[in-house]
């Protein structure tokens, strides 16, 4: 098992994030998670920065997106005296993440945004993957992308909103040693499970220095190599009210069907869409990325009102039978 431990260090200024996607076996239903040691979209972890350099471990988040019958969106940030990490656990206030017995089972209990409301349950994704290969995603080698489990089955259960169901899940993990609007411009960044258990993971990314690298990496039973014959550039359409430049690249012939936007933000969308890939079909989960929309203060001004900070200490609660696994 290649999973990277809780605990990794974590350069000042920089960040790690262990991320998970899931679509429910029936298309219905969806849930992005992504646990942050140095939240990388933080507008306080950028203004901080502007006073000097700053440790990561003082921006924590643990993200959860909820889609389908009860959309939730949660990203309270936290401060290191509401963090405890060891190699298998990683707790950010009330909410808790571990690997047991090679399963990442992850522990919510959290407020949603902006209304306050309360989302509470359990995840629990299987750890089987052949993959130890970190990828850098430019030039300098300052940023990296690990794929953990590509493709692996998810059990989810909430409490609040009362949801559940199984399906499949893609797991990840990035690291850098700076802030990434230090890097790059923007990207595009698609992950694909094909009918067989496959695996493909699409990087275009725009580097500041001017330099473009596109990553085509097929994942499967045998590990990952580059995919060759996904080169048609296809333009998506812009999101709808902020108006994010989205792209993405098929095989000849293929077309994006079934595309929902999930996310619209200033800065950052997130969407899913069916495709083919060698003839097989393929779900996709997109996601692109404006960093010289992110630095800019008007957005950094309207984030707090979807991620909020909290600096006082904040523990578990204690008795909730979710977070018991965990501790």
């Amino acid at each position: 098992m290649a999973f990277i431990d809780f605990d990794t260090p974590v350069n000042d200024d920089g960040y790690r994030w262990w991320y998970i996607d899931a679509i429910s076996d029936d298309g219905q239903q969806a849930l992005t998670i992504i646990i942050f040691v140095g939240s990388v979209f933080s507008p306080y972890y950028a203004w901080s920065r502007q006073k000097g350099s700053t440790k990561a471990e003082s921006h924590c988040a643990i993200n959860v997106a909820l889609y389908g019958q009860s959309r939730r969106w949660c990203m309270t940030e936290r401060a290191a005296n509401s963090i405890d990490r060891n190699p298998t656990y990683y707790r950010v206030g009330p909410s808790q993440a571990c690997v047991v017995n090679n399963e990442l089972i992850c522990s919510i209990d959290e407020y949603a945004m902006p209304f306050a409301q309360r989302v509470i349950g359990q995840v629990r994704i299987k750890l089987e993957t052949t993959n130890t290969t970190a990828f850098s995603l430019d030039d300098a080698q300052q940023h990296y992308w690990q794929a953990l489990a590509p493709h692996t089955p998810i059990t989810v259960e909430f409490e609040k909103p009362e949801i559940a169901w199984q399906g499949s899940a893609y797991v990840d993990a990035n690291f850098g040693h700076e802030p990434m609007e230090n890097a790059f411009k923007s990207w595009n960044w698609s992950r694909a499970h094909l009918e067989n258990g496959d695996t493909v993971v699409q990087y275009d990314v725009n580097q500041r220095s001017g330099l473009k690298d596109c990553k085509t990496l097929v994942f499967g039973n045998n590990g990952c190599s580059t995919q060759a014959g996904i080169s048609q550039h296809k333009i998506l359409a812009s999101t709808r009210y902020w108006r994010i430049p989205r792209s993405t690249r098929l095989q000849n012939d293929a077309r994006v069907e079934n595309f929902t936007t999930l996310e619209d933000t200033p800065f950052y969308s997130r969407s899913r869409f069916d495709t083919t890939v060698s003839g097989q079909k393929a779900s996709c989960i997109h996601e692109s990325i404006e960093f010289d929309r992110f630095k800019q203060r008007w957005v950094q001004i309207l984030l707090p009102f979807r991620m909020p900070r909290k600096t006082s200490a904040t523990n578990p609660k204690p008795g909730r039978e979710s977070n018991a696994i965990c501790e």
